[in-house]
């Protein structure tokens, strides 16, 4: 059994009884998409339930938007399926401040 398969469904059960907040989808945020586009980017969760996505470039916003149906896939399994209606992903720097 590969131990990432094991590492999702711990952070699975863990979050699963956490209310959903930043910090939550801050963890999840990290855990499916990687350190490195994790690192390059901000997310907040909107209250109509649009997950604001800030790359700090351009090369970051393209990652995340080729990659956006896996990330969908993965944080679903994290937050639950209707967590997240929709994306908006932009490399605005000014608004990466302010997310």
């Amino acid at each position: 059994v590969p131990v990432s398969s094991c590492l999702t469904g711990a952070l699975n059960q863990l979050l699963s009884s956490q209310p959903l907040s930043q910090a939550k989808v801050n963890c999840a945020w990290k855990a499916s998409v990687g350190a490195s586009l994790s690192k390059a980017t901000n997310v907040r969760l909107r209250t109509n339930g649009t997950l604001l996505v800030v790359a700090s470039n351009e090369h970051w916003r393209r990652e995340t938007e080729r990659s956006i149906h896996i990330i969908r896939s993965r944080l679903s399994v994290l937050l639950g399926r209707n967590a997240i209606k929709k994306f908006d992903i932009t490399k605005d720097l000014a608004m990466r401040e302010s997310v």
